[in-house]
């Protein structure tokens, strides 16, 4: 992910032509926010150029959704969800073309949650903007900070729910099988209830139960704090 930071920041995002202008799904606003929240909490500083580009050309990239969720989503999380290409597949309205790896951006609204879902493709995450929770199968929901990258293996169920502000995350998918799009890894009634209402948690409850003695983790206080 190193390298693909290193590539994407001397990349002209903007040289490709004839790409749909930024939609209402990832609005202006939506963006501009994340990226201004990113640059100020960014630790690594070639992200920190590689969200000045963003900023610079924003309105190059073709933001997309996944056609599985559109019938399965509130407009709540439509409205506030999208993704783009930044080295797609030939003939994807992408600036770069690759057969071997996907990589993109990933935008979520603040106070959105993204129910569980899996894909064959093995996936990297590199936070650039927002702190979120994220949980991956059955491990402890984590709190993830700008700066930090999110491995998933192929097909290994995943969530993340967004706190007060959106989450802006560079993506790659590697491994043999990059065209089968991600799906709900919970029944579609289970996913748009979850959806509805992020106190309920993603894959499990990762708290300890009403009147034990054993203290929360840190990260489990801050989880904690934001579902109150």
């Amino acid at each position: 992910m190193q390298v693909a930071l290193r590539k994407l920041e001397t990349a002209n995002v903007g040289a490709a032509k004839n790409l749909p202008s930024l939609q209402t799904v990832a609005s202006r606003n939506l963006v501009a926010s994340a990226v201004r929240d990113g640059i100020v909490g960014q630790p690594t500083q070639v992200a920190r150029k590689l969200l000045q580009s963003i900023s610079a050309n924003a309105t190059s990239l073709h933001w997309w959704q996944n056609q599985n969720y559109l019938t399965t989503m509130p407009k709540t999380f439509l409205d506030n969800y999208s993704s783009c290409y930044l080295v797609g597949p030939p003939g994807s309205n992408s600036p770069f073309h690759a057969t071997d790896i996907k990589v993109g951006l990933f935008l979520l609204g603040p106070g959105i949650n993204y129910p569980a879902h899996n894909h064959p493709a093995s996936e990297i995450y590199f936070v650039l903007s927002g702190s979120s929770i994220w949980q991956k199968g059955k491990q402890t929901e984590r709190l993830e900070a700008p700066g930090n990258y999110i491995f998933h293996a192929s097909n290994q169920p995943h969530a993340m729910r967004t706190l007060t502000k959106p989450l802006l995350a560079l993506w790659a998918w590697i491994g043999d099988d990059l065209k089968t799009a991600s799906n709900w890894t919970l029944l579609p009634a289970t996913v748009r209830a979850r959806a509805r209402a992020p106190s309920d948690g993603f894959v499990r409850d990762c708290f300890l139960s009403a009147g034990t003695s054993a203290p929360l983790s840190p990260d489990q206080q801050k989880i904690q704090q934001s579902r109150l």
